[in-house]
């Protein structure tokens, strides 16, 4: 595990299953994005975001092109989606939180074109999680 996170920076995913984490972070975060620990006072929707498109960005080549514009497009459409749904109250925040999980879909996806890319556990077995 990662615990290079240190107060007043940012933590950027830099693989495919730490933005699979992320995603997971995202999911329970929404629709607000507001945290509720100490060191995380400046995250936002805005943030959050910008912070998955960049780690998208760095895993541009493992995800391929189309599966890299499809996940681009997938979380500009959730985060609209909560920006829609404030309260959690409409029904957006359900859907922009399946988008997010397709963007996770992607990622399993890519995982069949470069088994090398999956996870692997403490005894270099390659994982399904």
């Amino acid at each position: 595990m990662n615990f290079s996170r240190k107060v007043n920076s940012r933590y950027q995913p830099s693989s495919l299953d730490e933005i699979q984490d992320y995603l997971s972070t995202l999911v329970t975060a929404a629709p607000s994005f507001v945290f509720k620990d100490w060191w995380a006072t400046d995250r936002t929707i805005d943030s959050e975001f910008a912070v998955l498109g960049e780690a998208l960005q760095n895993v541009r080549e493992e995800l391929g092109e189309a599966r890299y514009a499809k996940a681009v497009d997938l979380a500009a459409r959730a985060k609209a989606l909560f920006v829609d749904d404030p309260g959690d109250d409409n029904g957006k925040t359900v859907i922009g939180c399946h988008l997010l999980w397709d963007i996770d879909d992607i990622i399993e996806e890519s995982y069949k074109d470069q088994p090398s890319a999956r996870p692997s556990n403490d005894e270099g077995q390659v994982t399904e999680d």
